[in-house]
C-alpha cells in the first residue's frame, strides 16, 4: 500500500540541496533581531526556541551571535543535515519533533522561525508561541520572497505553469514594504495579543546560473509534490523559458513583536 506523503515532510528527499541552495538571511535582518531583543534583556544569556529550524541556514547565524538555541525541525533527514552544520555551535540542541508535539520545559526569551511558521497549526500556533515565551519574550518571523523583475520573464514563468504544472500556482510578486502587515503572517499577527508589532524587510538582487535557480525550485514542496516525470517534464519547459543567468530580487521579510509582560495572554 502507498505511503500517503506529506507534503511539509518532503524537503527531506533533498536535504543537501536544500542547504546547498536555499539562501541565508541578511546581516541586517539578524542585526535587528538582536537590536530588538536588546531593548528587553533577559537577565542571562538568550535562549531561544527555533520552529521549523531546517538545515539550520537562521540557526547558524543566530547561534554566532550568541544565543542559545533549542532548534526543532520536524523532517528527521532534514535534522540530520541541521545536527551536521551545526557541530560548531555545543550551545545549539536539536529536537526532532513538529512544533505542536513539542513540549518546553523551560520559558525562552525569543521563538524565531525562517521560512516555517505556514507550517504550524494554524489554530493553535500564537497560543503555543506566547506560552513557550516568558513574559516580555520576542517572537520573530521571517523569510525570503523572491520575484523575477523583468516582468516578461516573470509571464512566460506563470504561463509555463499553468499550462505544464497547474497545481503549482507559483504567483511571487514584488513586494511593496508599505503593504507588510497584509501580507505572510502579517494580518493574522495584528489579531494576536503581542505588544510592539513591527514589520521590516530588507531587499537585495541575487543572481543565479540558471542551472542552480532550477535546483532552488527543486527544493521546494509544490515541486517535491510532482512525480519525477511531472518535475522533470516541467523543468525542462522552464529551462527554455528561463535566461542565463537567472536575476532575482529578494525581500528578507521579518515580523516582531512581544508577549505582554503579565504571565499569561487571552486566547
Amino acid at each position: 500500500m502507498a505511503v500517503e506523503r506529506v507534503q511539509g515532510l518532503t524537503f527531506g528527499e533533498v536535504a543537501d540541496e536544500y542547504d546547498r541552495f536555499r539562501p541565508s538571511y541578511p546581516d541586517a535582518l539578524i542585526g535587528a533581531i538582536l537590536d530588538y531583543l536588546a531593548e528587553a534583556p533577559s537577565n542571562s544569556r538568550t535562549h531561544a526556541l527555533e520552529v521549523g529550524a531546517g538545515t539550520g541556514k537562521a540557526t547558524r547565524l543566530l547561534a554566532a551571535a550568541g544565543l542559545e538555541i533549542e532548534a526543532v525541525e520536524p523532517d528527521p533527514d532534514m535534522a540530520t543535515v541541521l545536527a551536521r552544520r551545526t557541530t560548531a555551535y555545543p550551545d545549539v540542541n536539536v529536537v526532532v519533533s513538529t512544533f505542536e508535539a513539542y513540549e518546553p520545559t523551560a520559558a525562552f526569551d525569543l521563538l524565531f522561525s525562517a521560512q516555517a511558521w505556514h507550517w504550524t497549526d494554524e489554530s493553535t500556533r500564537w497560543q503555543r508561541a506566547a506560552a513557550a515565551l516568558r513574559p516580555g519574550g520576542t517572537i520573530a518571523l521571517f523569510g525570503n520572497y523572491d520575484w523575477f523583475p523583468d516582468s516578461a520573464i516573470r509571464e512566460a514563468f506563470h504561463q509555463a505553469h499553468a499550462e505544464h504544472a497547474p497545481s503549482i500556482d507559483w504567483r511571487e510578486e514584488p513586494y511593496d514594504s508599505e503593504h507588510l502587515w497584509d501580507r505572510l503572517w502579517g494580518s493574522e499577527l495584528k489579531e494576536q495579543a503581542f505588544n510592539d508589532q513591527r514589520a521590516e524587510m530588507f531587499t537585495a538582487i541575487r543572481t543565479h546560473s540558471r542551472r542552480d535557480y532550477l535546483g532552488f525550485l527543486a527544493t521546494h514542496s509544490p515541486y517535491r509534490m510532482l512525480t519525477d516525470d511531472a518535475r522533470q517534464r516541467m523543468f525542462d519547459v522552464l529551462a527554455e523559458v528561463l535566461p542565463d543567468p537567472v536575476v532575482c530580487e529578494v525581500a528578507s521579510v521579518l515580523y516582531l513583536a512581544r508577549t505582554p509582560t503579565t504571565p499569561s495572554m487571552p486566547t
